[in-house]
């Protein structure tokens, strides 16, 4: 903590990242103040939420902002940070969303792909991801995959 401790303003000024707590490491690593050892023992417990899950949905637009941090870091290492931190690609967003295919689905999904993934991803995927942002926007076709998926469970 106490090498951390110059970028603990870092957590609030981010906490919209769903990642502030993160931040001061980060910017630390970032200044090289830091080193980061990996070890597979947990350091927590995990305990799910009281009120059931929580939303994907909502989670995922809070952690494609982490696309906003101002790092010292080139492109390429750019696009590999945001591969880690944003780790479930974009193709398992759409499943998840459309999954629990909702109103909101369309939004959720748009502000992601378009915070993050538009950013790296090659041209053919793009078109992918479009298709789906398609798909989640019409209602007619959300409404007829998912009376098909109904019928198919």
């Amino acid at each position: 903590m106490e090498k951390t401790k110059k970028h603990l303003g870092s957590a609030f000024e981010f906490s919209y990242s769903y990642l502030g707590f993160m931040m001061p490491v980060f910017f630390s690593l970032n200044e090289n103040h830091i080193a980061v050892k990996f070890s597979s023992k947990p350091v927590v417990k995990f305990i799910p939420p009281r009120e059931g899950w929580y939303s994907f949905g909502t989670v995922s637009k809070g952690l494609s902002t982490l696309s906003h941090i101002p790092l010292n870091i080139s492109e390429q290492y750019r696009k590999k940070f945001l591969d880690i931190t944003m780790s479930i690609q974009y193709t398992l967003l759409f499943k998840i969303l459309f999954a629990d295919y909702s109103d909101k689905s369309y939004l959720n999904y748009k502000i992601v792909y378009n915070n993050i993934y538009k950013h790296y991803l090659p041209a053919k995927s793009r078109m992918r991801a479009k298709v789906m942002l398609f798909i989640l926007k019409n209602e007619k076709i959300g409404t007829f995959l998912m009376k098909l998926k109904n019928k198919l469970i």
